[in-house]
C-alpha cells in the first residue's frame, strides 16, 4: 500500500505533458491564432495559423514541423509552413522553411522564452514576391497546468519585387496559450 500511494504522488507531482495548444495574441489592430496538434511519431507536428490586421491585412498559415524535447527545459522544432497574404498591394503565398526554440528558466521553469523565425526567399515564392518572413520572440507564464499568458514581438513582412516592402504586423502581442 505505500508502494502505491508513493507512485501516486509522483503521477500526481510530475509534469503534465500536452499534446496540442491553441494560442491567441492581441494588440490594438491585430489579432493572431495558432493551433499545433498533438505529436505524431517522432514528434511530427501540423500547424495551422492565422493573423488579421486591420491595417495591413491579413496571413493564413499550415505548415509541419518535427519537434524534440531536448531536456526538461529546451525544446527545438523546424520544418515547413506555406504562408498566404491577402492585402491591399497584392494577394501572395510561399513555402517557408524555419523552427521554433523554447527555452523554461531552470530555477523557474513556469517562466518560458521562445524565438520563432520563418523565413521563404524567392524560389519558393509565388511570381511578383521576393521574400516573406515571420519572426518573433516571446516570454510567456504557465498560470496553470494547461495556461500559459504570454507577451510577444511578431514582425510579419513581404518583399515584393514591383511594390516594395510591406509589413502586416511589426509589433507586441499579448494573449494566451491553452495546452490540451
Amino acid at each position: 500500500m505505500r508502494k502505491s500511494l508513493f507512485a501516486l504522488s509522483l503521477l500526481l507531482i510530475t509534469p503534465v505533458t500536452h499534446a496540442a495548444d491553441f494560442k491567441l495574441g492581441l494588440s490594438n489592430t491585430t489579432v493572431a491564432a495558432d493551433f499545433t496538434s498533438q505529436a505524431i511519431g517522432q514528434g511530427l507536428e501540423f500547424t495551422l495559423g492565422g493573423l488579421h490586421s486591420a491595417d495591413n491585412g491579413s496571413l493564413v498559415t499550415a505548415g509541419m514541423q518535427v519537434s524534440q524535447q531536448v531536456n526538461a527545459a529546451f525544446k527545438v522544432s523546424v520544418g515547413g509552413k506555406l504562408l498566404g497574404v491577402t492585402n491591399d498591394i497584392k494577394d501572395t503565398s510561399a513555402l517557408a522553411l524555419g523552427g521554433e526554440i523554447d527555452l523554461a528558466v531552470p530555477s523557474l521553469p513556469a517562466l518560458h522564452f521562445g524565438v520563432h523565425g520563418w523565413f521563404a526567399p524567392t524560389v519558393t515564392s509565388s511570381s511578383g514576391t521576393k521574400t516573406m518572413q515571420d519572426i518573433g520572440a516571446s516570454m510567456s507564464y504557465r498560470v496553470l497546468n494547461n495556461a500559459e499568458v504570454f507577451a510577444a514581438y511578431r514582425r510579419v513582412q513581404v518583399d515584393y519585387e514591383s511594390f516594395g516592402s510591406q509589413t502586416l504586423q511589426s509589433g507586441p502581442l499579448f494573449g494566451m496559450k491553452l495546452l490540451f
